[in-house]
């Protein structure tokens, strides 16, 4: 449990330094983390089977470091964020 946790806990490192330095780039919108997560989550929409925990947690850290935060651009995650607002219901 504490192994998992450890995983977490550096998974959620890495999100944080890609976050920050988004935001030093001057791309400050409420859904950049949300944007990275999704641009760098190993499972895939159409999975049969689950990796083991460690594992996806493993790689979501790699594709974290390798994630170039070059490529980002403050309308794409505006799009993004556009598209993850629910329909309101009445």
């Amino acid at each position: 449990r504490r192994e998992r946790a450890g995983l977490v806990r550096e998974a959620d490192a890495a999100l944080g330094e890609v976050v920050a330095k988004i935001k030093k780039r001057g791309i400050n919108h409420p859904y950049v983390k949300n944007y990275v997560l999704a641009r760098t989550t190993p499972l895939t929409r159409a999975r049969k089977t689950l990796p083991p925990f460690e594992q996806t947690f493993k790689k979501l850290r790699e594709n974290l470091e390798a994630f170039d935060i070059s490529k980002v651009r403050y309308d794409e995650i505006q799009r993004s964020a556009i598209m993850a607002v629910p329909a309101p219901t009445e």
